[in-house]
């Protein structure tokens, strides 16, 4: 058996307590269910590493395992097989970052950023895998994994891909993630172990031997300086569904009314305080958000910007089976009752839905140039409700608080919807869809507008370690 230097992998790594608690549990399924920076993912690198010496120190092997000296036949058939899996690839580079770490270099024997593995001196492979590319993830003897945002896999990656290649070797796993409400991650997998206080009821945890979940909130972080006063101050311009959800990482959160936080007192405006701010020009742009419908309603919202950067939606036009364009004058269409806005407030832009490219196409043809259809990330339900979410929150304890987003009084049709937009009684993130064509056209000119795209992100990692094991040195 290859001799492996005796490694702590709490060298440099100071854990706070409930860390510690990861680092002492002998489970072979373990959860760690927190919220965001609440340090799980730097536990999970050091008790993924500590696992494999000890599969290493008891003599573990893929059954008939055969030493090969070839490099390709050392990775297609390593005597002990590790994955990484996040929901992208990209996802994987923290993993790969927060492994690179804790792996000493006297025990890597290879690293392949391309090809995303690290292979370990004893014939030890650790591969890097997305969970969207199932094609990848054809089941073989896996010694054991680690899977970072497990609830946002599809069930099929853990129950038709995963799942079997640990049996053949009795694998164990590590989870870390946020909470995705009660989808399959929280009935198959968090349920098996023992009860966390996280929003579920108690009969749906069987604590079943071999599983163990720990929880903990961001704020519980306390070996990261200044981040608990960090946290507590993002938190007053979080609504409290965000809250439950990034910051402890509640499964209670897809329930009831999608925009638990309008206010009709707090949000709705009289017209006639709008059209004051028209003619005083307050607003610095103008934009039509657009819900393309035929047998179903369309809608335009009309919504303008404030110096101040709040935003307001004047007025909506909410209409069905009339056509997108026409070439008769006297035929009602959605371009020319788009095109009296788009010409009257020098509208920027039409942030359109991107079902309908044709539409589009006949827009800027016609007189409407400036309109963009929604990118497919724009039109994510999730994100789109969370961004008009936090544009309604304000801080009820603070009279001086305000919210950022305003609907005039003119508007029934959108205000009946977002008092009676729900989330299906799943407990997943699913609204009811029905009577949602304003929220829809809301949400997708609320994000794209306001979404920052973040920089494609490199993996830090240790540079001296890298380029001795690639013998960069």
């Amino acid at each position: 058996m290859a001799q492996v230097k005796c490694i702590d992998p709490f060298d440099t790594f100071e854990p706070h307590s409930f860390q510690e608690y990861v680092m002492e549990c002998e489970a072979r399924n373990i959860v760690i269910f927190t919220g965001r920076r609440g340090g799980k993912t730097a536990v999970a690198a050091r008790k993924f590493y500590d696992s494999i010496l000890a599969d290493i120190e008891q003599g573990k092997s893929v059954p008939g395992w055969k030493k090969s000296s070839s490099k390709a036949d050392k990775i297609q058939k390593p005597k002990l097989e590790y994955w990484c899996i996040a929901p992208y690839y990209s996802l994987t580079e923290t993993q790969m970052n927060e492994l690179s770490l804790v792996i000493p270099e006297e025990h890597i024997e290879d690293i392949n950023l391309s090809k995303k593995y690290i292979y370990l001196k004893g014939d030890v492979l650790i591969a890097f895998k997305s969970a969207d590319n199932q094609r990848q993830l054809v089941s073989r003897p896996i010694a054991g994994l680690w899977g970072d945002e497990g609830a946002k896999f599809k069930p099929t990656v853990w129950n038709g891909n995963l799942r079997q290649g640990l049996l053949d070797m009795q694998g164990w796993t590590i989870w870390t993630t946020t909470s995705e409400g009660k989808n399959w991650f929280y009935w198959d997998i968090l349920t098996q172990g023992n009860w966390i206080d996280i929003g579920g009821d108690y009969e749906d945890f069987k604590s079943n031997k071999g599983y163990a979940n720990f929880n903990w909130s961001s704020l519980d972080n306390d070996k990261v300086p200044g981040l608990r006063e960090e946290v507590l101050e993002k938190m007053k311009e979080m609504p409290k569904r965000d809250i439950d959800r990034e910051i402890f990482s509640r499964v209670d959160i897809f329930e009831g009314q999608v925009y638990d936080n309008f206010n009709k007192q707090k949000h709705v405006v009289k017209a006639d305080c709008i059209n004051d701010l028209i003619e005083q020009e307050e607003f610095k742009h103008y934009y039509i958000f657009k819900d393309w419908g035929f047998r179903n309603f369309g809608v335009s919202l009309l919504v303008g910007q404030t110096y101040d950067d709040k935003w307001y939606v004047i007025d909506e036009i909410y209409k069905k089976e009339i056509n997108e364009w026409s070439d008769r004058d006297d035929e009602e269409n959605w371009h020319d009752l788009d095109y009296k806005w788009y010409k009257k407030y020098n509208v920027k832009m039409v942030i359109a839905d991107n079902s309908n490219p044709s539409a589009i196409k006949a827009y800027k043809k016609r007189k409407i140039k400036r309109i963009r259809p929604v990118e497919h990330s724009e039109k994510l339900v999730g994100i789109g409700i969370r961004a008009v979410r936090s544009f309604f929150h304000y801080d009820e304890e603070d009279e001086t608080s305000e919210p950022k987003l305003y609907i005039s009084e003119k508007c029934n049709n959108l205000l009946r919807e977002l008092n009676t937009y729900k989330w299906k009684d799943n407990g997943e993130e699913e609204v009811v869809k029905k009577d949602d064509h304003g929220c829809d056209a809301l949400r997708y000119g609320i994000y794209s507008l306001n979404n920052k795209k973040q920089p494609k992100r490199t993996i830090e990692t240790n540079r001296n370690k890298l380029n001795q094991a690639l013998g960069w040195d």
